[in-house]
């Protein structure tokens, strides 16, 4: 039985992830993780915005020890 559609059993499509940072917004935030709150990271230069949605995988680690990211 294929779950994904593309012929792999048992993979699926859907991965749960957490944006931080909306698309079109200039302030660039991150998950603080001794309290759990998300929280102001740094403002980006005037006119500059991020163009997706950012944010992580939660429950991963990177090689910086950080959650990996994503672009939506």
């Amino acid at each position: 039985m294929s779950m994904s559609g593309n012929g792999s059993t048992g993979i699926s499509d859907i991965q749960q992830v957490v944006v931080e940072t909306p698309r079109g917004s200039r302030n660039k935030y991150k998950l603080d993780e001794q309290t759990g709150q998300i929280k102001l990271s740094k403002v980006m230069p005037e006119g500059m915005v991020f163009p997706f949605d950012f944010g992580y995988f939660p429950g991963t680690k990177g090689e910086d020890g950080d959650p990996l990211d994503v672009l939506v």
